[in-house]
């Protein structure tokens, strides 16, 4: 029985989607297809006729939204919310494609007031062998990295696991019943990048009683940057801003969330030591980023 209604937000990659939307459209038990478009300046005629025709095809419903100004991620969904009529929504993103069990995974094995997802793996093309891709998907599950860091309060979820583990929170692409969005809708007061919504909303979702679990059997892939158009998605801002929209937002999440998480998962670091971290971990990063920047122009100028 067709119970799930994926939600996808996009903006400005109609390529993009393009590309990934066949592993949406063709999972197990999709009852509708909601795409909403951010006010993309791009032309979406080609893809949206694309996903109608196939959507016609497959007797799935489809509806396609133009938000006549750019309302920001957040937003986006809390219309996706509003305008789903499945039981079950699934968040899609235009630069991640399914895996094509996806979906009948999460749906198959998951119980009463769980929020399910997958696992995911970054800088997969869809346009290399399989063999090149897998071996990139086993470079990333075997790093000696913790499913869950409870110090950054981050989640590696490239790992393999026998069983099905509940976390704090998953990553944007998770199966959740119509019903846990009753009370509970995105906030849309962080900034920039967007960085920390998903996983404010499932704390709201455990707050209201929501087990929030990972299936590694499930697994999605995220297209490698270059492979993604620029200037889009929430990832239109220069380097700088939106690294420090991470700082940010990682505030704004803390603020909200904090008390309730020291609570529920014996948070000892204080807000001030979570936040210090980031500011260091971030800039940190960014300057072995901007060396490798430098010493790849200075090697290009003297090839």
């Amino acid at each position: 029985m067709k119970q799930i209604s994926i939600i996808i937000p996009t903006y400005n990659r109609p390529n993009t989607l393009l590309k990934t939307i066949d592993s949406y459209l063709s999972q197990n038990y999709v009852r509708e297809i909601i795409i909403i478009n951010d006010s993309s300046d791009r032309s979406y005629k080609e893809t949206i006729y694309y996903i109608e025709n196939v959507c016609n095809n497959n007797n799935i419903k489809f509806r396609y939204i133009y938000n006549n100004s750019n309302l920001g991620a957040a937003n986006c969904r809390n219309i996706g919310i509003a305008n789903a009529t499945s039981r079950y929504i699934f968040w899609g993103e235009d630069d991640v494609f399914l895996d094509k069990d996806y979906l009948k995974i999460l749906f198959d094995r998951r119980k009463e007031k769980e929020i399910v997802f997958g696992s995911i793996f970054y800088n997969i093309s869809q346009e290399v062998s399989l063999e090149r891709q897998q071996n990139k998907i086993i470079e990333q599950i075997n790093k000696d990295i913790e499913l869950f860091d409870y110090y950054k309060f981050e989640g590696y979820f490239r790992k393999k696991t026998i069983k099905r583990i509940e976390v704090p929170f998953g990553h944007a692409l998770f199966l959740a019943p119509k019903s846990a969005y009753e009370d509970i809708s995105y906030y849309e007061g962080y900034k920039f990048n967007g960085y920390r919504e998903e996983s404010d909303v499932q704390i709201q979702m455990i707050k209201s009683g929501y087990k929030i679990i990972y299936d590694s059997l499930a697994e999605c892939y995220h297209l490698p940057r270059k492979e993604i158009e620029k200037n889009s998605g929430q990832h239109k801002h220069n380097l700088l801003l939106y690294e420090l929209s991470k700082i940010i937002n990682n505030s704004i999440f803390l603020k909200r969330h904090f008390k309730y998480l020291k609570f529920k998962f014996n948070l000892n670091n204080s807000l001030i030591n979570v936040l210090i971290y980031y500011i260091l971990f971030i800039f940190g990063d960014n300057i072995k980023k901007i060396k490798n920047k430098i010493k790849s122009k200075l090697k290009e100028n003297y090839d």
